[in-house]
């Protein structure tokens, strides 16, 4: 028998709260996790930048809007839980920051 590359993660769901199981392809997860760049966050399966790495404890991650993922609790995400983003979710997250930063641009003018 050959070895499953399907690992089993537990997550919440968004929307209701309750816990849901999903499979994540081992492949999905990321590695060698670099400052700055956009991931997905397996929690919410939410596009996300990475903004910090501590060795040996997990990372910190920010939504477009700079939303901390942990609602600012200051808890690190789990490196499992840092999963590699598609070409089309960089170019979303990347509008959505567009769009966000232009939006408060006017305020801030206004």
């Amino acid at each position: 028998m050959g070895v499953s590359h399907t690992i089993h993660h537990v997550t919440r769901s968004v929307e209701g709260g309750n816990l849901i199981m999903m499979n994540i392809d081992k492949s999905w997860q990321a590695d060698n996790l670099q400052v700055g760049r956009i991931y997905t966050y397996a929690g919410t399966m939410e596009t996300v930048r990475l903004v910090g790495v501590f060795p040996c404890e997990g990372v910190w991650l920010e939504t477009f809007d700079g939303q901390s993922i942990d609602n600012g609790a200051g808890i690190t995400i789990p490196f499992g839980d840092v999963l590699y983003a598609s070409k089309d979710e960089v170019q979303d997250y990347l509008e959505d920051l567009r769009a966000y930063r232009d939006e408060t641009s006017i305020k801030s003018n206004a």
